[in-house]
């Protein structure tokens, strides 16, 4: 070979040695670019089976102030036992071998106070050590399950109420009619 084809060869290989310089160097560029992964579980979350407000708070409730456990739930122990054994199939979820499922119990308590008070979702997750956004995913599900459950309790209460307005409503004519035809009632 001549002198003329040796110069564009060498050339070549260094074209080709620039080029993997700069791949090399757009790889760990975006090696250094990727997010450290976040934790999965923050730690003061983690420890919500020994510092709960379920595990701590209202298991002292229900045995030592059963007006304070109704204060804080809208109800008393063996109404919230009642409603748990007809809800906690349906929202109990299984347990994996990389974590734990939240208990049905502490889904019910956090739903009812929820229910029960309105508190923010800052405040349910600081209470009962769940996080905000598995609380918003829950919400829903056991709200659901608690009509499906009591859907045919609802209904009988209905319709006492409703019969209740209607003969409430019959009083106040009959009583309206009774005022307009001159007659005092004391």
């Amino acid at each position: 070979m001549d002198n003329q084809t040796a110069i564009p060869m060498e050339l070549n290989k260094i074209i080709l040695l620039l080029a993997m310089q700069c791949i090399q160097k757009l790889i760990s560029a975006r090696q250094k670019k990727k997010r450290k992964r976040k934790i999965w579980v923050r730690d003061w979350i983690s420890r919500r089976q020994d510092l709960g407000a379920s595990a701590q708070l209202l298991t002292e409730m229900r045995v030592e102030d059963a007006a304070g456990y109704k204060n804080h739930l809208r109800m008393l122990p063996h109404q919230f036992d009642f409603l748990h054994s007809q809800v906690e199939s349906a929202i109990q979820k299984q347990d994996t071998h990389i974590r734990n499922a939240i208990p049905a119990k502490v889904k019910l308590e956090v739903t009812l106070r929820y229910l029960a008070t309105g508190d923010s979702l800052h405040t349910l997750e600081a209470l009962y050590r769940v996080g905000r956004s598995t609380i918003s995913i829950f919400l829903p599900e056991v709200c659901e399950a608690i009509y499906s459950a009591l859907k045919d309790y609802i209904r009988e209460v209905c319709k006492i109420v409703c019969l209740f307005v209607k003969l409430r409503l019959k009083q106040s004519l009959f009583l309206s009619r009774q005022i307009t035809d001159g007659d005092v009632l004391l």
